[in-house]
C-alpha cells in the first residue's frame, strides 16, 4: 500500500491481468497451452469491477399487448376526447405511457401512442380539432398496433416443368 504526501494510506492499484499472467507463463514454460488459456481468461475477467456489477438478472420481456388492452386504450382516448376532464384523460395518458416501453410494438404504433399521450390533457376549450385529432388516433390504434407475423423466408415460386430433351421429340 502506498501513502500520499499527507501520509494517508491509499488503495493499492490492481495489477494488470496480462502482466501477471505473462510473469506466471514465463516462469512455467512447461505447459504453453495452459498459459494461453490463462491469458485469455485474464483478458476476459473484469478485475476492477465491483462484485455486483458482473451480471444483472434478466427481467422477463413483456408480451405483445392483447386486443383487449388496445381496445381499453382506444376507449379511454375517445372518452378523454369527449369529456375533457382530468378523471377521463389521466387513464388514457397513463395507459399510453405504459405501452410505450413495450419492445414488441412497431415504431408507428409507438408514434400514435406518443401522440395520444401528448394530446390526452385537459384543454381550456374542448375544440372540434382537439376531439377529432384524439378520435382519429384512437380509431386507428388497433390497426396500427396489430402484430405482424411475416415469414422469415419467402416461399420459392413453383418452377415450370422442364422438357426432358432439347427438341421435345416424343412429347404431346
Amino acid at each position: 500500500m502506498g501513502a500520499d504526501a499527507q501520509g494517508v494510506r491509499q488503495r493499492p492499484e490492481a495489477p494488470d491481468a496480462g502482466a501477471m499472467m505473462g510473469l506466471i507463463c514465463a516462469a512455467s514454460m512447461a505447459r504453453p497451452n495452459a498459459c494461453a488459456l490463462g491469458l485469455l481468461a485474464a483478458a476476459l475477467l473484469p478485475w476492477n469491477a465491483p462484485p455486483g456489477a458482473q451480471a444483472a438478472p434478466k427481467t422477463p420481456e413483456p408480451d405483445f399487448p392483447s386486443q383487449e388492452t388496445l381496445r381499453t386504450m382506444q376507449l379511454s382516448a375517445i372518452n378523454c376526447a369527449r369529456e375533457n376532464t382530468a378523471i377521463t384523460c389521466d387513464p388514457s395518458r397513463k395507459s399510453a405511457d405504459g405501452l410505450l416501453d413495450n419492445p414488441w410494438l412497431s415504431a408507428s404504433c409507438k408514434d400514435d401512442l406518443w401522440e395520444i399521450r401528448q394530446k390526452s390533457v385537459t384543454a381550456s376549450s374542448n375544440s372540434y380539432k382537439r376531439r377529432e385529432a384524439l378520435n382519429k388516433l384512437a380509431e386507428g390504434l388497433q390497426n396500427v398496433c396489430k402484430p405482424t407475423l411475416k415469414p422469415l423466408v419467402a416461399p420459392a415460386p413453383a418452377a415450370a416443368p422442364k422438357p426432358k430433351s432439347g427438341f421435345n421429340f416424343g412429347t404431346q
